[in-house]
C-alpha cells in the first residue's frame, strides 16, 4: 500500500505502507515523485525470487547487505549474490 502522507520509518513499517517522495533524480527531474523497486531473480533472470518496495528517499545501495540477509533467511539456500548500484552522474 501506499501512504503519500507518511512521514515516520517505522510506524509506516509496521503497517506495510511506503511514502512515495521527493528524492535524488538521475534524470534532473526533482519535480517527480519517487519510490525504490528491489528485485532479485534466478540466474538464468528467468525467475522473479524476491520482491521488496521502499520508501523513494532511501538509499538503494546501503540496503543490499539487508536485502541478502533477508533473502537467505527465507531461502536457505547456497547463493552467489551480485548487486550492482549506478553511481549518480554530475
Amino acid at each position: 500500500m501506499i501512504n503519500p502522507d507518511c512521514a515516520d520509518d517505522e510506524a509506516s513499517a509496521q503497517s506495510g505502507l511506503i511514502t512515495i517522495t521527493y528524492g535524488y533524480s538521475r534524470d534532473h527531474r526533482p519535480d517527480l515523485k519517487q519510490f525504490i523497486l528491489d528485485l532479485m531473480w534466478s540466474g538464468d533472470g528467468d525467475m522473479p525470487l524476491y520482491l521488496r518496495v521502499a520508501h523513494g528517499n532511501k538509499v538503494d545501495s546501503a540496503m543490499f547487505g539487508k536485502l541478502m540477509a533477508d533473502f537467505h533467511k527465507e531461502w536457505q539456500i547456497d547463493a552467489l549474490f551480485v548487486a550492482d548500484a549506478a553511481r549518480p552522474l554530475h
